[in-house]
């Protein structure tokens, strides 16, 4: 009974205030702010394929480093008795993973950059200019 009065009173003092979010701005935050958020999405969202083909890559290396031995083959290949990674080897295919996916986002900004800088509107003009 008493788990239940708390939820009555905050459901009835929700219906007394409703606010309602106001969109964003077009110039609420500056424009570094927005590309260091595509860059994070970018940077977070391509790790987990960075971190499987750094497995992949680290697996092959592996496996002909160790003149391929059996015991080292690569994940669709590996048996149930394969030699574990260490933790250094973990943490060298996180690090290579992270570099990776940072490399991809640094990538993605400086191409943005590139095409904001084509397509911006004196460029039409110097564009005009040269074809005509």
């Amino acid at each position: 009974i008493f788990m239940f009065i708390p939820a009555v009173y905050s459901f009835a003092q929700s219906k007394e205030k409703e606010v309602t979010p106001s969109p964003y701005e077009k110039n609420e935050f500056p424009l570094w702010v927005h590309d260091l958020r595509r860059g994070e999405i970018i940077l977070i969202g391509s790790f987990p394929l960075s971190m499987f083909f750094s497995y992949e890559f680290y697996d092959f290396y592996r496996y002909f480093y160790n003149n391929l031995n059996p015991s080292y083959r690569p994940w669709p290949f590996r048996t149930y008795d394969a030699v574990p990674y260490n933790s250094m080897e973990n943490v060298g295919i996180v690090l290579s993973a992270l570099s990776v996916s940072f490399f991809v986002a640094v990538t993605d900004y400086l191409i943005g950059r590139i095409f904001k800088k084509k397509n911006r509107p004196e460029n039409d003009e110097k564009q005009k200019k040269l074809y005509n």
